[in-house]
């Protein structure tokens, strides 16, 4: 037997490296073109899958995004809906010209703080039967029987409920979509006005702008009518009218294909919550084209390690021992993190070479972990920035809230005040784009925070400080108690007769300064406590924002700390190192 194999071997043996060499390769080729055959089946299944899978994140992602946007309009409207006042103006008879003046105050200060509040609607219009009121041709309209603008409105088996409207072109020739609903509050056998909400159609595409660049993606209505993509000469047509396919013959969780325009197509669609759905048409050639590339890329780097394997296999001997261990020493610096090391190239062969690239990137490496920690530094510096950057618009707008109610009621020299308070607090809060003030500062901001709260609601705060002059002069994070100073304002109150006591303290030990604000107000739920030590967002960013801002700076030893009991009150400590002064 051992005979018989030595016999059928000796051709082989006694053939030239070279086609040794040659017999290999062919050896080589025939399961790599098994393997290329296999992998291009095997990745032109995968890709198509995960493809399919990403997609449909990226619809779920659309849907939740115009989820959110329908939900801020739906409010809108239940605002609208619910507001008695708007409701008795409507539907009272008036008599003199001058009797709907204050009618039309009301409602136009009602629909411009709407539409201030939310810049993506267009207008809010409100339809009405009451002939005594006249038309302002901007928000209040008569209902007339040739009014067809409400007429999808008019479903009596809808009163009271939210209905949306596909896309329309308005006046000025721009693409709407509306949303209406019947207003008849305390009341559903009586609608007593019709409320409609345009929206332009850009605030839908907005959405799936960025991603319809290698993709159709569309935004239907329940009956399939296309509301929003890319090409605008197919809105209000029906989708798959348009693709001449059935689209939604198929759960939204089973994948589709289709031929549309004589191209193979994935049809991926999922629902929203008012019946709409994000639909995305996906061309198969270019998921199949990843899957030859990525076919040919595997027998490439099959043949190529082939040829490295025979390359290797006739230069190992004793004849490289010396250069082998060369190397060895070399990558054993790199492993040790020795970047300096840098070896003697003696020749310019394969093995100089490599010794060459080691050296070379042994040299990258180290350049590399020095770059990266310098990104790693502004990455800190940069999310620092943006932590502080949430806080200012939040304060902002209720501040700005509080001169808007000011000056409703004319009082110029509170509004000067006012904006006087705001403008100091700004001029040290902004300081210039820096980071950090003195604490000294950051109590004078607070104040002037204070302030403006108690001119927005006066005699309902007793403010109480106790601040160690000795800590003035060092520096802290600007506008680490603001936020706390706003919560017990917002949340403390026990009772609108009887102000709410707060206490600011700020002292030191050897090591760190404390900052307490604490009051005597209403207090936190446990379960809340919990959600804010988690950071979750329903607790709001306020806090965490800080405790986020503080250890970002100083390290996780540092940071918020909260307790609190019903009916008691609750205090917030804040601890950071006792760094030098400015």
């Amino acid at each position: 037997m051992k005979r018989k194999i030595i016999r059928f071997l000796n051709p082989f043996m006694n053939m030239p490296m070279m086609g040794k060499l040659i017999l290999m390769l062919v050896a080589g080729i025939l399961p790599l073109l098994i393997t290329s055959i296999y992998s291009y089946t095997n990745t032109k299944k995968i890709l198509i899958s995960q493809t399919y899978q990403s997609v449909k994140n990226m619809n779920m992602q659309i849907s939740s995004n115009i989820n959110k946007n329908l939900e801020t309009y739906m409010q809108i409207s239940s605002i609208v809906y619910t507001d008695t006042n708007l409701k008795s103006y409507l539907t009272r008879d008036y008599q003199e010209d001058y009797d709907f003046v204050t009618a039309y105050q009301y409602i136009n200060r009602l629909m411009y703080s709407l539409l201030v509040a939310n810049s993506s609607v267009y207008n809010i219009s409100l339809y009405t039967h009451n002939l005594t009121i006249p038309t302002d041709g901007k928000f209040v309209h008569h209902i007339s029987p040739d009014t067809s603008t409400i007429a999808w409105l008019a479903d009596p088996s809808s009163y009271g409920n939210i209905l949306y409207k596909g896309t329309s072109v308005n006046t000025k020739g721009e693409t709407v979509f509306s949303l209406g609903r019947a207003l008849n509050f305390n009341n559903q056998n009586y609608t007593y006005a019709y409320l409609v909400i345009d929206i332009p159609e850009y605030v839908l595409y907005s959405q799936i702008e960025n991603e319809s660049r290698q993709k159709d993606i569309y935004i239907t209505d329940e009956n399939g009518v296309i509301i929003s993509t890319k090409n605008k000469e197919l809105l209000s047509a029906k989708l798959e009218d348009v693709l001449g396919v059935q689209v939604f013959s198929e759960p939204d969780n089973v994948l589709q294909t289709a031929t549309v325009n004589n191209k193979k197509v994935m049809i991926v669609y999922n629902d929203m919550i008012n019946g709409w759905r994000t639909v995305t048409i996906v061309p198969l050639s270019s998921i199949l084209s990843d899957a030859a590339k990525s076919s040919n890329q595997i027998a490439m780097i099959s043949i190529l390690c082939i040829v490295i394997s025979i390359l290797l296999l006739l230069l190992i001997s004793r004849h490289f021992s010396h250069r082998l261990k060369v190397l060895n020493r070399q990558i054993s610096m790199i492993v040790d993190n020795n970047f300096s090391y840098q070896a003697k190239i003696t020749s310019t062969d394969e093995m100089g070479q490599l010794s060459a690239s080691i050296n070379i990137m042994a040299r990258r490496l180290d350049e590399a972990i020095n770059e990266a920690y310098k990104k790693e530094i502004l990455r800190k510096r940069a999310e620092l920035h943006l932590l502080q950057s949430q806080i200012n618009p939040h304060f902002l707008y209720n501040t700005l809230a509080g001169i808007s109610s000011l000056a409703f009621r004319g009082d110029s020299n509170e509004v000067g005040k006012f904006i006087n308070h705001l403008s100091q607090f700004y001029k040290i809060s902004l300081n210039q784009g820096k980071e950090y003030i003195s604490i000294g500062e950051e109590v004078k901001i607070t104040k002037h925070y204070v302030a403006l709260q108690n001119m927005r609601f006066k005699d309902m705060f007793l403010f109480h400080w106790d601040v160690d002059e000795a800590v003035c002069e060092n520096q802290t994070l600007k506008l680490m108690l603001q936020p706390f100073i706003e919560n017990a304002v917002n949340h403390a109150i026990r009772d609108d007769d009887q102000p709410l006591n707060v206490y600011v303290r700020i002292f030191r030990n050897d090591q760190a300064i404390f900052f307490e604000v604490e009051d005597d107000g209403i207090g936190i739920h446990e379960e809340v406590l919990e959600s804010i030590s988690r950071h979750e967002l329903s607790a709001g960013y306020g806090i965490s924002n800080v405790d986020s801002r503080i250890k970002l700076s100083y390290g996780e030893e540092y940071g918020v700390s909260i307790t609190s009991l019903l009916g008691k009150g609750t205090k917030v400590t804040i601890v950071i190192p006792l760094h030098k002064k400015l």
